[in-house]
């Protein structure tokens, strides 16, 4: 179904009447494409496309980067918590599954064989008994960056043969640009953390009992 941006219809779910505003290109594209922008509401048609289009190409990037990766090394999983250890430096299992987006139950295993093969390290916190912290051990320190040389290395070479001088500064803008985009994410992400997290008022939960009272 298609219709021209602006255009509205409603639909009810459970006994709610809901609108939404149907957005589309003016151009032809790929009808898969127009379906996703479709079910975009209140968003720009043009940053609705280069939503679709920039996420397609990081995720083609993405994946055979990871195809990169040597045979004899820890997967992706693996890695992944690895990078994150680097960037965060000793933290919680907790925090770390947080910081991973999965559940701390998914993670206990892939711990386990990142302690068995030495590449991650357990401490008891010393600001709290009850939890402990992770760290990289040089073996992992080192896993890591050689993971990473590698894949930057496989890339750079595919950059210097298939892009001109131009393309290169272009790209260098567009590395920017993402970085905004990635450190708006994170922003937007974590405001509802903050507020959910920030301790109710006693006067407000005060005002509560009497309520319930």
């Amino acid at each position: 179904m298609t219709a021209s941006a602006g255009s509205a219809a409603s639909t009810t779910t459970r006994g709610e009447q809901k609108h939404h505003r149907f957005i589309t290109l003016s151009e032809p594209i790929d009808p898969k494409i127009d379906l996703i922008i479709v079910s975009m509401p209140d968003v720009p048609p043009d940053a609705a496309h280069a939503a679709i289009q920039l996420r397609a190409s990081l995720s083609h990037l993405t994946r055979q980067m990871r195809a990169l990766a040597s045979p004899d090394g820890p997967g992706a999983a693996k890695l992944g918590v690895l990078g994150q250890l680097y960037r965060l430096g000793p933290t919680t299992p907790t925090r770390l599954a947080q910081c991973e987006r999965v559940r701390l139950q998914t993670l206990t295993r892939l711990l386990a064989e990142l302690e068995g093969d030495r590449l991650i390290r357990r401490r008891r916190d010393p600001r709290d008994a009850r939890q402990s912290l992770l760290s990289l051990t040089a073996s992992g320190l080192r896993v890591l960056t050689a993971d990473i040389h590698r894949r930057e290395a496989s890339l750079a070479m595919v950059i210097a043969e298939h892009l001109s001088a131009a393309e290169l500064a272009s790209l260098a803008a567009c590395c920017r640009l993402v970085d905004r985009l990635g450190d708006a994410l994170a922003s937007d992400l974590a405001a509802p953390i903050s507020e959910s997290a920030r301790p109710t008022p006693r006067h407000a939960e005060s005002g509560r009992s009497r309520e319930t009272a």
